[in-house]
């Protein structure tokens, strides 16, 4: 989550462990490594509640 932008999606597998911060060479987004993969995560549990089944009420 931490390579992968969270503007474009493009995943970008030069960065390391200590990059912090990196900016996206498909769209040029500027990244902060942690602030980037906690936007990720936010939009990959958006997606699941988006998909998954509700029960009974919900």
């Amino acid at each position: 989550s931490t390579k992968t932008c969270h503007k474009c999606g493009h995943k970008n597998n030069n960065i390391t462990l200590k990059d912090r911060q990196w900016n996206c060479p498909k769209c040029g987004t500027h990244h902060e490594r942690y602030h980037n993969a906690a936007i990720n995560i936010l939009n990959e549990g958006l997606k699941t509640l988006k998909t998954e089944p509700r029960g009974p009420g919900g």
